[in-house]
């Protein structure tokens, strides 16, 4: 099979830590992450993708704007300069293919720390947090290694075990989602977070 990825959502890949827009969206996310660490092929597309599944059938959801397209234009230029990856901008999927490695993964996060490929980030409500996870090293990120034929089952961080995830209150507003593992405290500074 192959995974299909917006090349904004590629970006997104290297930072996830199990919070989203909603416990359906997490799911979906924590599933293709699951297949990418298991060395599934990827195709970069444009428009949306398997991590907008949750949100596809919504006219109004945001994987349909401009703004949204856009963002992939900018993560398209930015991988197609630094990693040779190149979007899918025609119907008949002739988009770049490429199999997952350490080795990208690794590239892809250093560009990613060094802030040259991060022109599709400006304005994301996500950057923040984004920056953090960088910042600290990619500690807390799910998708942490490729499985190779030798090296048995995916690797997946131990975060998995306890999903988190953020959903909406209002519609400015976000709050954790019930966690077994949470202290019940609401963070003070709702902001969505990967």
């Amino acid at each position: 099979m192959t995974v299909h990825l917006r090349a904004h959502h590629l970006l997104c890949t290297l930072t996830y830590i199990g919070r989203g827009y909603s416990p359906a969206f997490v799911a979906g996310f924590d599933s293709v992450l699951q297949r990418l660490a298991s060395g599934e092929e990827v195709l970069l597309v444009s428009g949306p993708d398997e991590l907008c599944r949750p949100l596809r059938g919504d006219p109004a959801a945001h994987c349909h704007r401009d703004s949204v397209r856009q963002r992939d234009a900018l993560a398209a230029d930015q991988l197609r300069s630094e990693q040779g990856l190149a979007l899918n901008t025609q119907a008949d999927g002739a988009g770049s293919r490429f199999l997952p490695s350490d080795a990208l993964l690794h590239r892809l996060r250093e560009a990613f720390a060094a802030g040259r490929v991060r022109a599709a980030c400006a304005g994301c409500e996500w950057s923040p947090l984004c920056s953090d996870v960088a910042d600290q090293g990619f500690a807390a990120v799910r998708w942490v290694a490729v499985r190779s034929a030798a090296s048995g089952p995916p690797v997946v961080s131990a975060a998995q075990a306890r999903p988190s995830c953020r959903q909406p209150q209002t519609a400015n507003k976000l709050v954790k989602a019930s966690d077994p593992t949470s202290t019940g405290a609401t963070p003070t500074r709702p902001s969505r977070s990967r």
